[in-house]
C-alpha cells in the first residue's frame, strides 16, 4: 500500500522485472516472483508470489442424450466421466451451479432440459460437455367416425403411431 510496487525475479531484490499493479508475469512455467513496496523512500520486506500453471482438463464425458415420456415417474441420475473436479450447470454461460460430483439426480418436467458439466483441476476449469433429456408429452389416440366397426367398416385413428388409418 505505499507508492511504488517493484517486482523482482530473484529472492535477493537484484533483478527487477516489472513495477506497479497489475504485473503480467508471462510465466509458461511454475514461476517465483517477489514483490517489494517503498513508502516515503523506505523499502519493505519482500512478500514471494507463486505461479503455478496447472494444465486444463478436457471436457468430462456426460453421457448420453435421451428422452422420456410424461406420466412415467422421471428420477433419473446422470453421470459424467472426469478427473474428479466435476461441476453441473443449468446454463452454457455456468453461472447457476446445479451440483459437484460425479451424479447429478434428476427430475426434468415437461420439454427438453440441457444440463451442462464441466470439469476441473485446481483453478483451472476445462470446456464443458453437455446432456440433453427430454420429456414428451403422453400422446392420446383418438378414434373418429364409425366406434363400433364391422367387418367392411372403416374408422379413422389419428395420433396412433405405428398404426394405419382405415
Amino acid at each position: 500500500t505505499g507508492t511504488s510496487l517493484t517486482w523482482y525475479a530473484d529472492i535477493l531484490l537484484t533483478n527487477p522485472i516489472g513495477a506497479g499493479s497489475p504485473f503480467t508475469s508471462n510465466a509458461s512455467t511454475d514461476s517465483s516472483f517477489w514483490v517489494s513496496d517503498i513508502k516515503n523512500g523506505c523499502q519493505g520486506p519482500a512478500t514471494q508470489v507463486d505461479i503455478v500453471i496447472a494444465p486444463t482438463p478436457p471436457a468430462p464425458i456426460a453421457g448420453t442424450d435421451t428422452s422420456y415420456c410424461l406420466g412415467a415417474i422421471v428420477f433419473d441420475d446422470l453421470i459424467a466421466l472426469g478427473s474428479g473436479g466435476i461441476e453441473w450447470w443449468a446454463d452454457q454461460g455456468l453461472t447457476i451451479s446445479l451440483g459437484v460430483g460425479d451424479t447429478l439426480p434428476i427430475t426434468p418436467g415437461l420439454g427438453t432440459t440441457i444440463y451442462y458439466v464441466t470439469d476441473s483441476t485446481g483453478a483451472c476449469q476445462g470446456p464443458y460437455d453437455s446432456v440433453i433429456v427430454t420429456v414428451d408429452a403422453q400422446v392420446t389416440a383418438s378414434i373418429t367416425g364409425n366406434l363400433a366397426i364391422c367387418d367392411g367398416d372403416t374408422t379413422t385413428c389419428q395420433d396412433c403411431a405405428g398404426v394405419p388409418n382405415g
